[in-house]
């Protein structure tokens, strides 16, 4: 992903790269997400609670980066169209 973009700009490049989900740890990662019209996965790993994430909107909570594995095999993986 785009590093320097933040906010609306990080959502305009997942847009662009066409992303279905995006994991942050800050309410405008949530709304990057949700403006690419992508799932917005949220790990408290940095200054706000699972709470103030799931305030902010966020779809999924993940409490550590370690679960991401599970949950895209049991959940992402079954939607993502594969390539023809």
């Amino acid at each position: 992903m785009v590093g320097s973009r933040h906010g609306p700009q990080k959502g305009e490049s997942l847009l662009e790269h066409r992303a279905v989900a995006y994991v942050g740890d800050t309410p405008p990662d949530i709304a990057a997400a949700h403006l690419a019209d992508a799932i917005a996965l949220a790990v408290p790993s940095g200054p706000f609670t699972a709470g103030e994430l799931r305030a902010a909107g966020a779809d999924i909570i993940l409490e550590s980066l370690l679960e991401f594995p599970a949950w895209f095999e049991t959940s992402l993986g079954q939607i993502v169209e594969q390539p023809d």
